[in-house]
């Protein structure tokens, strides 16, 4: 497959039947290849969310969504939604907590994130957002 167009698309979904002469099936899901591993991990969770949530096999024969990378955080409860499911995924909460208060004690706030980030290998930004689902007060993103 070709490298994705935007920098700011991470990712994204495509069911349609025109796939399935070219790839053998009709599903399709690419990330960027540029993003960060971690960030690639989130977005293909993000998107896995879409397609077990948003695509109705019996009533769509083509569905596509995308994952936009970008600095504000969704609005949308569908894409608040798909967040919460890669991040529950990637970050079960009673692990995150448990390994929380593992590195509290051991590290400063900008270690801590980072050893988490390193530890469940997603993006320090998905670290601190976990924080705020978890009501984890004093680490999450101001």
């Amino acid at each position: 497959m070709d490298e994705l167009k935007s920098d700011e698309l991470s990712a994204y979904i495509a069911i349609d039947p025109r796939l399935m002469e070219k790839l053998g099936s009709n599903k399709i899901a690419c990330v960027n290849s540029k993003d960060s591993d971690g960030h690639k991990r989130f977005a293909i969770a993000h998107e896995l969310a879409h397609y077990l949530f948003d695509y109705n096999e019996y009533e769509q024969v083509t569905y596509y969504n995308t994952y936009i990378a970008n600095e504000k955080e969704p609005t949308d409860e569908i894409e608040l939604r798909a967040n919460r499911f890669a991040a529950c995924i990637l970050m079960p909460e009673d692990e995150f907590r448990k390994k929380f208060a593992e590195y509290r004690e051991m590290y400063s706030k900008p270690d801590l994130v980072n050893r988490l980030n390193e530890y469940f290998r997603v993006s320090p930004r998905a670290v601190q957002r976990r924080f705020s689902e978890l009501d984890i007060g004093g680490y999450a993103e101001a």
